[in-house]
Order: C-alpha cells, then structure tokens, then sequence
C-alpha cells in the first residue's frame, strides 16, 4: 500500500485474548521524491481500540466434533476494574450424567438469561450493594456464573457460596477451584440445612437464584425456595436476595410471590424484557419472553 511517495506495510495479527478481534501492525518505509530528497515518513497510523463489551460468554466447542465441551467468560470495565476471563466447564463426570435424563439438572448445564439479566442488575446496583455486601450465597447456581461474577464485580465481597443438586456439585467445583473466594457446596432444598452452610452462624448480606421456579420442570420446588427464603432471612434480617425468572406459562411465580408475602417477606419486581431470551431454543411456545428480576427483603 503507498501513501503519496511512503510504501506501506500493514500486517494483521490475530489478538491471542480476543480471537475475533485483529489488531493491525503497520510499517512505514521511507522513499526518496523526484527531488531526490527523502520523503518525509507519514506519522504513523493509530489503530481505534475495539470496544469490549462489559459481559461476555461464549461457547467452547472441540474442534473435531464440535460438541460444546466449556464456556468462556469475559468481564470488562465497567463491571470490573482489570479484565476477568474464567473458562467454564459445561460437562460432567460419567457418573453424573445418567441423572441428567431422568431429572432437571441438565438445566443446571446451560446459561440461562435471567442469569445475565442479574449480572446486569449487580453491576447497575453497585454502588447501593457493595458497602454492604461480604458474604454471598447463590441457590441454584448451576454454572456458577453470577456467583463467579460477584466475587470479581464488588471487591467487598470476602467469600460466595454457590450452591446446587449432588449430582451438580463436580461441575461446579471444577468451575470455582482456581477462585480463591467462590466454593462449591451441595444443598437441596426441602432436605438440607441452608443454615449449616454459615460456619459463623451470621447468614448472608447478599443471596442470589437464577430460573429456578418452574413448575413444569422443577415441581413445587418453588414453595421449597420460600422456606430456604426463610430459613436464611432468620439468620440475617438485613439480607438482600435477588431472585430472577424467565417467564414461561405454567411457572407459578405469582404464587411464589404471594407465599412469600404471607411468610413476612416483601417482593419487589423489575421487568427487565427479553434480552438474551431469543438465544435459547428450549421449551419453544411455553416462553413469555421477558426477564424478570425480584428482590426480596424481610419486613
């Protein structure tokens, strides 16, 4: 390539951390005019960073058959002060696959949009959570995703707990073992002690639950997750808990709300629409569309 008199070389490298992205390299040369006099070099070309966008997971697939062995994700400024990326695991131990096809915890394998709709309400709610939130507690957590983000998100977070089903437990401990403050513990609801999880007795400032009510899949587990609500909020009556649900017909959400009113908790909800729904293919025609987000406190 020439620019007036000056060859131009312009290279394309692939960026190791962002294989999308191509970063350019350019070399200048410098070439001698009619004159005989050397051309002076052009000031040198400056590439426009690429915008990172704040949130991002993607699929890892294996290159020979192209089964989806893992996740990566990415967290950028603002929702971090220094880039965070986390390869995820979205497979099991042979053991714990045969479960999968008689049970509901294959769903505890995928990332769900009302997951990324609460990573987007933790980041928009900063500045009102963090002074006040240490100890963090996820119910369902299945990848583990908003759990990992929180730990990375609010430096005043000291440890998160994210919770989930027996049979997911390897998943996850293979997904939080190189992060310092997140560890993995099985809890199911109705049977296990929610309470036994808190080595000091003093609960959680910050709970998270991610899609976890719908009937058709998960039975009444929703009426489960009201007493676990419950059991938490007595041992801190200032948590916070964030529970958030794609709608589909059939969930039975408006009577998760209204058994938690009638158990001295107050429910708050933000629509948050339908972004990230359209990427999800399953249970085509039971979906609304649309995310919405609770927030639940004691009274």
């Amino acid at each position: 390539m020439v620019i007036g008199d000056t060859p131009i070389s312009i290279t394309l490298t692939k960026n190791e951390l962002h294989p999308d992205d191509v970063m350019t390299t350019h070399t200048l040369t410098s070439a001698e005019n009619s004159t005989g006099a050397p051309t002076p070099i052009a000031p040198p070309i400056v590439s426009t960073p690429v915008e990172r966008l704040p949130f991002v997971i993607e699929s890892i697939h294996d290159d020979e058959t192209d089964v989806e062995t893992g996740m990566r994700l990415t967290l950028n400024p603002p929702f971090v002060s220094i880039p965070f990326n986390h390869t995820l695991s979205t497979t099991l131990e042979e053991d714990a696959l045969a479960p999968l096809f008689g049970g509901v915890e294959w769903a505890g394998t995928r990332f769900w949009a009302a997951a990324q709709q609460t990573i987007e309400v933790l980041q928009e709610r900063k500045m009102l959570l963090v002074p006040k939130t240490k100890r963090v507690l996820e119910l369902g957590a299945g990848l583990g995703v908003p759990g990992i983000c929180v730990s990375e998100m609010y430096d005043s977070v000291e440890s998160v707990i994210v919770t989930d089903s027996e049979n997911l437990l390897p998943q996850l401990t293979k997904n939080t073992e190189s992060l310092e403050k997140v560890h993995p513990a099985a809890l199911w609801w109705g049977e296990d002690d929610v309470s036994l999880l808190s080595k000091d007795g003093k609960g959680w400032d910050l709970v998270l639950c991610c899609d976890c009510i719908y009937e058709p899949l998960y039975g009444d587990s929703w009426a489960k997750l009201v007493d676990v609500l419950v059991q938490i909020f007595s041992l801190n009556d200032e948590t916070v808990a964030l529970v958030s649900c794609e709608r589909r017909k059939g969930d039975r959400v408006e009577d998760w709300v209204i058994l938690c009113e009638s158990k001295g908790l107050v429910v708050s909800m933000e629509d948050r629409g339908s972004e990230g729904c359209e990427e999800m293919q399953w249970c085509e025609g039971q979906r609304t569309g649309k995310v919405e987000v609770f927030t639940v406190v004691i009274k």
